[in-house]
C-alpha cells in the first residue's frame, strides 16, 4: 500500500501505477528512478523517505537523508515534507555538496580556502599557468603548453569529477575521456603528460592553501574510515543525480549504512557530468516514470 501524501492544498495525491511500482520495490539492488520532466521523480523520493521512516518507532534521528543537487529542490523538498507532517529532525534534507563539506569539516580534514567565481576561475587559471611553466622547465617544450588555460582548468575539473587524484595515474589512463576527447585528442603518451601537469596544478593550489569543492569528496572517498557512524544514515535518497559527478556519487556512498535510492533524468542534465552504476560498483534495478 503506497504512502499517503497531500499537496499544498491538502488534496490527496493519486499515484500512477509506475510510481506505485517504485514505492512497492523490495529488491536488494539499488533502486534507480528515471523519468521525464514532471513525471514525479522527486515526489517518489519524498514518499519513499516517509515510507522508510515509518519503519522506525522511537529512535528516528539520523536514519534517513535526502540529498539534492540544487538549493531550489532542497527548499521545495523541505516544504513538501513539512506539509505532510514530517519533523525536520527526522529526515535530513540538504544538497550533497553541503553535506560533503559538513563531513569534511567535522572530521578535521586539511583546511583549505575555496573562492567563488569570478575569483575562483582566476586563481585556478593562475595555478594552471604555474603548472604549465613548471612542466616546461622540467620537461622542455610541448604542444600542450600553448593550449588555452580555460581548457586546462576544465580538464583538471573533469579529472577530479571522475575521482582522479594525484596518486591515480593508471586509473586516469584507463578512463575514456567522455565529453573531452573532441576538444583536444590525446594519445596514451599525451595523457601521461597531461597527468604530470595535473599534479603540478594540484601542488600549486595546495601551496597557496587553496582547494576546490570536489577535493573534499576526493578526500572522503580515500579516508572513509574517518567518517564516524554519527554522520551516516541507514538510507540515503539522491535526487537530481544526473548533475552529480562520479566523485560526488562515490562520496555519497560513504554516508549510508544500508542502502541508497537514486532519481535522475539525463535529459534534464545541466552540467556535463558522467557516472554510471558500473563505475560506482553497484547493481541496480531501474524503474521508469513515463507519464507527466
Amino acid at each position: 500500500m503506497a504512502v499517503e501524501l497531500y499537496n499544498a492544498y491538502q488534496e490527496k495525491i493519486t499515484w500512477t501505477k509506475e510510481q506505485e511500482s517504485c514505492l512497492n520495490y523490495t529488491g536488494e539492488k539499488t533502486l534507480m528512478v528515471k523519468g521525464i520532466a514532471g513525471a514525479g521523480k522527486s515526489l517518489v523520493i519524498q514518499a519513499l523517505a516517509k515510507q522508510l521512516l515509518a519503519g522506525y518507532s522511537a529512535d528516528k534521528k539520523n536514519k534517513i537523508a535526502i540529498f539534492t543537487f540544487s538549493n531550489t529542490l532542497n527548499s521545495a523538498t523541505k516544504d513538501f515534507l513539512k506539509i505532510n507532517g514530517e519533523h525536520e529532525d527526522y529526515i535530513k534534507v540538504t544538497t550533497l555538496t553541503s553535506y560533503i563539506a559538513h563531513v569534511y569539516k567535522a572530521i578535521g580534514a586539511p583546511k583549505h580556502k575555496i573562492y567563488f567565481d569570478p575569483l575562483y576561475t582566476r586563481v585556478r587559471k593562475e595555478c594552471a599557468q604555474e603548472a604549465l611553466e613548471e612542466h616546461k622547465k622540467k620537461n622542455g617544450e610541448h604542444r600542450f603548453h600553448n593550449l588555452d588555460l580555460k581548457f586546462w582548468v576544465e580538464e583538471f575539473e573533469w579529472m577530479k569529477d571522475m575521482d582522479v587524484s594525484t596518486a591515480d595515474l593508471n586509473y586516469y589512463l584507463s578512463l575514456p575521456r567522455k565529453g573531452r576527447g573532441g576538444k583536444v585528442r590525446m594519445s596514451a603518451a599525451d595523457r601521461a603528460t597531461a597527468f604530470q601537469i595535473f599534479v603540478n596544478y594540484d601542488n600549486a593550489m595546495k601551496a597557496k592553501g587553496l582547494g576546490e569543492w570536489i577535493d573534499e569528496a576526493l578526500y572522503l572517498i580515500r579516508n572513509s574510515n574517518r567518517i564516524p557512524d554519527a554522520l551516516k544514515f541507514d538510507h540515503i535518497l539522491i535526487d537530481e543525480a544526473q548533475d552529480l559527478s562520479l566523485a560526488q556519487m562515490k562520496a555519497a556512498m560513504m554516508f549510508f549504512r544500508k542502502d541508497m535510492i537514486v532519481a535522475m533524468d539525463m535529459n534534464q542534465r545541466i552540467f556535463d557530468k558522467h557516472w554510471s552504476p558500473k563505475l560506482l560498483g553497484i547493481e541496480t534495478t531501474t524503474k521508469k516514470l513515463t507519464k507527466s
